[in-house]
């Protein structure tokens, strides 16, 4: 999946559409706790090898676009970045495709500081 972070832009086809940083989180999350009930019921003998893989690759974030100004009163994009940090999610790679060019280095700079993979 690919997940695109913007309140006014629409997602590009192909792309699955958050609003804010909490939604973002959450989709993270959901996703992480797919994977790991997928690889529970591999190691349990509930699923065989190839539906483990499949159903693993479903829920498997390909790549983050975040924007950074999402709205009044909403967490700003370069808090997700900031809780990828934090919490580790170093995996995912990044693109920043916001207009606000001091936010753009806040999070290209938080990218290469973590050593992410910056999708251009």
């Amino acid at each position: 999946m690919k997940l695109w972070i913007d309140d006014l832009r629409p997602a590009p086809e192909g792309y699955r559409q958050v609003y804010t940083v909490e939604e973002a989180i959450y989709e993270i999350m959901r996703y992480e706790r797919e994977q790991d009930w997928a690889m529970r019921e591999y190691i349990l003998g509930h699923k065989n090898y190839e539906q483990t893989a499949e159903y693993y690759n479903t829920f498997t974030i390909t790549e983050i676009s975040c924007d950074n100004d999402l709205g009044e009163g909403n967490a700003e994009g370069y808090k997700l970045l900031d809780w990828l940090e934090i919490t580790g999610q170093n995996k995912y790679p990044i693109h920043s495709h916001t207009d606000n060019a001091v936010a753009s280095m806040r999070m290209k700079a938080t990218i290469q500081k973590n050593d992410w993979k910056e999708v251009l």
